[in-house]
């Protein structure tokens, strides 16, 4: 983070939501470091999306497992501003 900040590049801090242990470690983290935005992994955790919303201010894209537009959807109704999907149909 530190690194790309210097060289004045967008910088998105990548989110593994394994427990909630690692959600608040994700919320100090993005608080410290102070990315451009925030990738949350997987994307199919419309709360928690929800949540980071509402506790963090930076933007929130949300990623990993997408695989309807149904998850798409939600995630965004959630409050992510994008969502990162693998599959380019979607």
């Amino acid at each position: 983070m530190k690194y790309a900040k210097e060289e004045k590049l967008m910088a998105i801090q990548r989110i593994f939501l394994i427990d909630k242990s690692a959600v608040e470690k994700g919320i100090e983290m993005s608080r410290n470091c102070k990315p451009d935005a925030i990738e949350v992994l997987p994307g199919l955790m419309p709360s928690i999306i929800d949540q980071l919303t509402r506790q963090v201010d930076l933007p929130i894209i949300a990623g990993g497992l997408i695989s309807s537009k149904k998850e798409i959807l939600q995630g965004l109704r959630a409050g992510a501003l994008a969502i990162s999907a693998g599959d380019s149909s979607l």
